[in-house]
C-alpha cells in the first residue's frame, strides 16, 4: 500500500539521522517507527452483550397490570390497615 505521510520537520530529521547511522533505507526506518508506535496503542474495547439472569417465580404472568394493582392493594392494607 502506497499512502503519502506528512511528518513534522524535527520527526523526518530523527528518522533520517536513524536511518544514516543504521545505514538502511529512510522507508525501513520509518515502518519499523510505525510499527513499534502502532504496538504500544492500546486496542479497541468490544463491549459483550449485558446479559441479565432470568428467574422463574414459579408461574406465567398473564396480565402485569393486574398483578401490580394487586400488590398495590396489598401494600395499602398493610400500611393503613383497610382496603381501597
Amino acid at each position: 500500500m502506497i499512502a503519502v505521510l506528512h511528518l513534522e520537520e524535527s520527526l523526518a530529521v530523527r528518522l533520517q539521522e536513524v536511518a544514516a547511522a543504521a545505514g538502511v533505507p529512510f522507508e525501513q526506518v520509518a515502518h519499523e517507527a510505525i510499527r513499534r508506535g502502532v504496538q504500544q496503542m492500546p486496542r479497541r474495547v468490544v463491549a459483550r452483550p449485558y446479559r441479565m439472569p432470568v428467574h422463574d417465580f414459579g408461574g406465567h404472568v398473564e396480565n402485569p397490570s393486574a398483578v401490580l394493582a394487586a400488590l398495590e392493594d396489598e401494600e395499602f392494607r398493610q400500611k393503613f390497615g383497610t382496603g381501597k
